[in-house]
């Protein structure tokens, strides 16, 4: 093949690639490495059955979490989780108010791909039935990447762990990614894989979950998910959904 060949080929990959969106088409689980733009930002509801700490055991009723763009490449954000136990009868409380930043240091919104870094601290607010007595702090590494025009790929890794506890500590390590195929503009499949080991005891929890993201307008979004648990031998089956509303540019 000659020069003028390999300069096709490369010219038609780099066509088909192009800039990455901020938060458009996230995954249930696994986030975005973009953060909001100044002015502008998202609030979640999540219906979540935990796969770390609780297994099948609690649920989010739902989980609220409030985004939003602070600086160029900085964004703050605040969750506060609804949660529902067996004890073994249903117990309601609230969970742990978390308040967080997500900060912007390679590539972004009008590069085909980025990194960031995201640190996450739980302070001990919540029901302590059901979430414990722990400060809880989260470090994380994201990164996105969109190989073609319509495929996007997203990786996260986390160490969640406590501080100043009064019963026994916990530390997991959580990584989760996914692939979002953008089949419309209103429509986009995407599969995630998500697993948490804790660090302390090496019981891993494994989950596939296949789901649907549907855009309504500029500002709202939808998701489902089936999530299957891939542990021989606590196999499980769930569902998760998320209602997604922005304001503001999203590069």
């Amino acid at each position: 093949m000659g020069a003028l060949g390999y300069f096709s080929i490369a010219t038609a990959i780099a066509m088909s690639a192009v800039p990455i969106g901020a938060q458009i088409a996230e995954p249930i689980l696994t986030n975005s490495a973009i953060p909001f733009t100044p002015g502008s930002g998202g609030v979640k509801l999540d219906f979540v059955t935990g796969i770390g700490r609780g297994g099948g055991a609690s649920q989010a009723i739902p989980e609220a979490t409030l985004q939003v763009g602070a600086l160029r490449g900085l964004e703050v954000l605040v969750r506060f989780p609804l949660l529902r136990v067996r004890l073994p009868s249903p117990v309601i409380g609230g969970g742990h108010i978390a308040m967080g930043a997500r900060y912007l240091f390679a590539g972004g919104g009008q590069r085909l791909y980025a990194l960031s870094s995201e640190v996450i601290a739980e302070a001990p607010t919540g029901d302590t039935r059901l979430v414990g007595d722990a400060t809880e702090v989260i470090p994380a590494l994201l990164a996105e990447w969109r190989p073609m025009s319509a495929i996007a790929i997203h990786s996260n890794i986390r160490f969640d762990h406590s501080l100043g506890r009064t019963s026994a500590n916990i530390a997991f390590l959580e990584y989760e990614s996914a692939v979002v195929w953008a089949a419309s503009d209103h429509f986009a499949p995407a599969f995630e894989f998500v697993g948490s080991t804790n660090t302390i005891t090496s019981r891993t929890r494994v989950i596939a979950q296949p789901e649907v993201i549907t855009r309504h307008g500029l500002h709202w979004e939808a998701k489902a998910g089936l999530q299957l648990g891939l542990n021989r031998l606590t196999p499980s089956v769930g569902i998760r959904t998320q209602l997604a509303w922005f304001w503001g540019k999203r590069e």
